[in-house]
């Protein structure tokens, strides 16, 4: 994290940290366009592993970066599909949500899908509100 810098730490606005048991994923914009690796060696490795061809690219980018709106109207006249359609944003929303749960929670918890529960009824508690308006009902 000391990387990371206060220089660095100043020019953000928002964006994302990931932090894992090797590293830290970082990126200061909400879109992730240019992501840092920390420690840096560990992003010069990757670097240089992207350009020897051992690590590709799989998912593609938006037909209008920074511009959803232009994506999904583009996407309509041309049959085609957004580069988040929801096989894509509904994993991460949950992925995301997930996190905020964790966080919400004050510890690690872990998740079955199918249920729908961590297991932990105190965590779980936050799942589902106890009651939602008439029209916003969960189905599930």
């Amino acid at each position: 994290m000391a990387e990371l810098g206060d220089d660095h730490w100043g020019r953000v606005a928002n964006g994302m940290l990931i932090h894992g048991s090797e590293g830290v994923l970082f990126s200061s914009d909400p879109y992730c366009y240019s992501p840092y690796l920390y420690p840096l060696e560990r992003m010069q490795a990757l670097k240089e592993r992207m350009a020897a061809g051992e690590i590709v690219k799989t998912e593609p980018r938006s037909t209008h970066p920074q511009e959803p709106q232009q994506e999904w109207t583009h996407a309509i006249k041309n049959g085609l599909s957004t580069s988040s359609n929801f096989d894509y944003a509904v994993p991460l929303t949950e992925f995301v949500l997930l996190g905020n749960l964790a966080v919400r929670a004050g510890k690690t918890i872990s998740w079955d899908k199918e249920a729908m529960s961590t297991g932990d009824a105190e965590v779980d508690r936050f799942i589902k509100r106890p009651a939602y308006r008439e029209g916003w009902e969960f189905v599930g």
